[in-house]
C-alpha cells in the first residue's frame, strides 16, 4: 500500500472517531434537515414529516419504490422476478440525494441513527405482518469498509434489531470487493458485476430474514444477498432501505 492510500485510510478513521464523540455529544437531530429534534419526534422533525418526502403511498407493492398514482407495481416488478418477497423504502432518492450521499461519503452517522429510529418506529406493525425472525444487512468488502470508515446498512440493522428486540445476523452475509462501482452500470452490467459477490458464512437457522440495505435501484444487491440467503436456510427475505429510486435505464 502506498503512502497516498494509507494517508485517505488514516483520515477517514480519524473522522469516525470524530463523528462518534460528535453523535455522543450532541442531541438528537433531524436525519433530513438537522434541526434539533422535539422530545415527541421520531428521526425527523414535523417539518419534514409533512414535507412530502416520506413513501406512504403509490408505492409498488413489491419493492416499496413510488409510482405513479392507480399504479400497484413499478416497471421492473412488472416485468421481471425478484428473490425477495416485499420491501419498503423510506424516501425517494431523489428527494434526499444529498442526504445519502452525505452518509455514504461524509460519514454523516448522526443521520443513520436519526433514519433507522424512524424506520423502527414507521414499519413495527410491518415487521409483525413479515413474521420476521431475524435481521442482517447487506455487507461491504473490508476494502469497501476501510476507505468509508463504516457500513451504514450495518448500523440500521443494529439499531433496528435492537429496537424489535430480534437476533442480528452481524456476520452471515460477507462480500468480496467489486470490479466496478454499480452506480456507473446498466442493469445488467449491475447484475455480472455482483456476481459470486456475496457469500454466507455457514447455514441461517432462521426461516424468515430482513435485509437492511441504504438504497434500493434496481434490486440487483438485495436480489443477490437474497439469493445467497436462500440457498443457505432463509425460505422468505423481506428489506428495509432508506432510500429507493435513482436509477435511470
Amino acid at each position: 500500500m502506498d503512502d497516498r492510500k494509507k494517508a485517505d485510510r488514516l483520515s477517514h478513521r480519524l473522522w469516525y472517531w470524530i463523528t462518534e464523540l460528535v453523535d455522543l455529544i450532541y442531541p438528537d437531530k433531524c436525519g433530513l434537515c438537522g434541526r434539533l429534534l422535539a422530545e415527541e419526534e421520531i428521526g425527523i422533525c414535523q417539518s419534514c414529516y409533512e414535507g412530502g418526502t416520506l413513501i406512504l403511498s403509490d408505492y409498488c407493492r413489491k419493492c416499496g419504490q413510488s409510482i405513479e398514482e392507480n399504479q400497484r407495481y413499478c416497471y421492473d416488478c412488472h416485468h421481471f422476478s425478484h428473490e425477495f418477497e416485499q420491501g419498503y423504502s423510506l424516501f425517494d432518492y431523489a428527494e434526499i440525494k444529498e442526504v445519502i450521499w452525505a452518509i455514504k461519503y461524509r460519514h454523516a452517522r448522526w443521520r443513520v441513527v436519526a433514519l433507522a429510529e424512524l424506520m423502527s418506529w414507521l414499519y413495527a406493525e410491518v415487521i409483525k405482518e413479515w413474521k420476521i425472525e431475524a435481521i442482517t444487512f447487506v455487507p461491504q468488502s473490508r476494502l469497501d469498509i476501510g476507505e468509508k470508515g463504516y457500513n451504514p446498512p450495518a448500523r440500521i440493522a443494529e439499531i433496528l434489531a435492537n429496537n424489535w428486540q430480534l437476533p442480528l445476523l452481524k456476520n452471515q452475509l460477507r462480500a468480496r470487493h467489486k470490479k466496478k462501482m454499480q452506480k456507473t452500470l446498466n442493469l445488467e452490467e449491475r447484475r455480472k458485476n455482483l456476481k459470486n459477490i456475496y457469500y454466507s458464512r455457514g447455514k441461517i437457522p432462521f426461516q424468515r430474514i430482513l435485509l437492511v440495505d441504504d438504497v434500493y435501484t434496481t434490486g440487483a444487491t438485495i436480489d443477490a444477498c437474497s439469493l445467497i440467503l436462500k440457498e443457505n436456510g432463509a425460505e422468505h427475505v423481506y428489506f428495509l432501505t432508506i432510500a429507493s429510486g435513482g436509477f435511470k435505464k
